[in-house]
């Protein structure tokens, strides 16, 4: 058995990469540790051996980044609300507002406005709600700043 795992780890590490980069990406999860033992959990992959590096994840989340371009020109919203610093980061250079970004700790619960290149889009970083299971002192700053949302419809 443990020969079988050997011979398929490659394989394994890049289902394990993609499947954190898209997490990283669309869930906003900042942490690059637990987005790869998630990913593992839900692909059930128990063996540690097989989780990627972080190199491999960021190399992963540029492949998909051009999916989720392409998603925003299709869909075109009025409101992109980044969940997480890299997601935030992500939207901010895609937005052309990169000179405006500082730690998520000083911009989550503001709005911004970026362009996407078919009008102006409202931007509002938050902090990742998988925040709060590291740091219990962001679980009220979460909840104030997702009471934002029900503002911007």
């Amino acid at each position: 058995m443990a020969k079988d795992i050997g011979n398929r780890q490659p394989q394994l590490r890049q289902l394990i990469a993609q499947k954190a980069a898209r997490m990283m990406a669309e869930e906003g999860i900042s942490d690059y540790a637990f987005a790869k033992k998630k990913a593992g959990r839900q692909l059930g992959i128990v063996e540690m051996d097989c989780l990627p590096t972080n190199a491999e994840i960021e190399e992963e989340i540029k492949l998909y980044a051009p999916f989720l371009d392409r998603q925003i020109q299709i869909i075109q919203p009025k409101v992109i609300v980044m969940l997480g610093r890299h997601s935030m980061n992500y939207i901010f250079k895609k937005a052309g507002i990169e000179d405006k970004l500082q730690p998520i700790s000083k911009m989550h619960g503001e709005l911004f406005e970026g362009n996407f290149g078919y009008g102006p889009v409202s931007l509002l970083p938050l902090y990742h709600p998988a925040a709060a299971i590291y740091n219990q002192h962001l679980l009220d700053t979460l909840k104030e700043d997702f009471k934002l949302l029900k503002d911007l419809s």
